[in-house]
């Protein structure tokens, strides 16, 4: 499972390389439902409420644009895609648009896989 930043705004672009930077400690997947299910303007704090994040390695790591880079590769590859709303999710080269039941996609793998 790969997450693909898709930052429409300069903010989402500093949410997206927080979560690089959250997630170069091993803490991605949680900083990303924080910010999904508590967000508020002080990612710092929603960070911090993670045990094992350094917030001084994240301060570092964002005041240097560790991940500017490769979040704009993102951005251009969902261009490339004709992302035009989220969440896409693409399974086996098949594109699912917009947000999808578990079942939705657990069907299509199950006809993918024949069973």
């Amino acid at each position: 499972f790969i997450y693909i930043h898709y930052p429409e705004s300069n903010k989402s672009f500093e949410i997206a390389m927080f979560l690089e930077c959250v997630g170069n400690q091993g803490n991605y997947l949680q900083m990303h439902e924080k910010v999904f299910s508590e967000y508020n303007e002080d990612i710092y704090s929603l960070a911090d409420s993670i045990p094992k994040v350094d917030i001084e390695q994240v301060r570092y790591c964002m005041d240097n644009e560790f991940y500017s880079g490769k979040v704009e590769r993102n951005f251009e590859l969902g261009k490339k895609l004709d992302i035009d709303r989220l969440p896409v999710v693409f399974i086996n080269g098949a594109r699912f648009d917009g947000i999808n039941s578990y079942e939705v996609y657990s069907e299509f793998i199950d006809e993918e896989l024949n069973l």
